[in-house]
This record gives C-alpha cells, sequence and structure tokens, in this order.
C-alpha cells in the first residue's frame, strides 16, 4: 500500500523535497540562471535583452569595432550572433551590424565564434567588404541561448 511505500522510502522522500527547496532558492537568488525556452514571463531574458523563442539578441546603441564589440558580447554572457538561417540574416542595410565571423585565424578560412566554419555562402563581395573593414565602427548584436538545467547553471 501507498503509506507503507512512503515509510519505507522516507529518507529518498526528505531529498527530494530537500532538492526542490534548493531549487526554490537558487532560482529566487539567481533567476538569470533559470531560463526556460518559451516566453514565459516569469522567465525571460535580462533587461536590455530582445527575446526571440529561446535565443536572447542584445542590439548595441553604440558603434564600436569588431574586437571591441566580440568582448563587449562575452563580458555580457554572449557572443556576436552566428547566423544559422537565412530567417535570422539582417535584410536591412540602413544600419550595420557586427556579426560572430571572423579570419582572423587564418586568412580566408572563416570561422564563427563558436569555432564552426561557415557553411551557408556568402559572396565573395561580402567577406570581402568584412576584411577590409573591421576597424570600422558598426552596431553589435550580441546572442545569448537561453538553456533550462536542472542544476540551474551554476
Amino acid at each position: 500500500d501507498l503509506w507503507n511505500l512512503i515509510t519505507e522510502h522516507t529518507d529518498i522522500i526528505i531529498i527530494v523535497v530537500v532538492v526542490i527547496i534548493i531549487k526554490l532558492c537558487l532560482l529566487s537568488f539567481f533567476p538569470q540562471h533559470f531560463k526556460t525556452l518559451n516566453n514565459d514571463p516569469c522567465y525571460k531574458c535580462e533587461d536590455g535583452w530582445k527575446q526571440h523563442g529561446e535565443k536572447c539578441y542584445f542590439f548595441s546603441t553604440s558603434k564600436s569595432s569588431w574586437n571591441v564589440s566580440s568582448t563587449g558580447c562575452s563580458t555580457k554572457g554572449g557572443d556576436l550572433v552566428k547566423i544559422d538561417t537565412i530567417q535570422q540574416k539582417i535584410k536591412s542595410y540602413d544600419d550595420l551590424f557586427w556579426i560572430g565571423l571572423t579570419d582572423s585565424a587564418v586568412e580566408g578560412r572563416w570561422l564563427w565564434v563558436d569555432g564552426s566554419p561557415l557553411n551557408e555562402r556568402f559572396d565573395s563581395a561580402q567577406l570581402h567588404y568584412i576584411t577590409l573593414h573591421t576597424y570600422e565602427m558598426y552596431y553589435m548584436v550580441c546572442l545569448f541561448t537561453i538553456t533550462v538545467t536542472l542544476d540551474g547553471g551554476l
């Protein structure tokens, strides 16, 4: 019967209850480590970041070089944005943004800031423009991917 099962496993039940209480305490003290994949208002991106599904985007309001932008994103806990899909491409050229694509390690070998190679073809004029203009000042777009972890990411 249920009561016998509960009394036989009291130690396990106590451990589970303690873990739940610890999780709730951690959630209240470190809410930024407990993010969810949907747009639940209880779990959202940090202030100043825009949420789209499981991703948080930060659009800077000041211009800086690629290196400064990359460092700025890292400081905020993200990276310059990696364009994974056609839908993520910025279609307007009114404002220019740095993305996380570089050939700084090996000239002509394009890698995203996460170390993955460029799979989608950019035309050579676009890559040439990136190479020649990395010193110029543009806005940055940082990306932080929300993850749900049982340990709160701590």
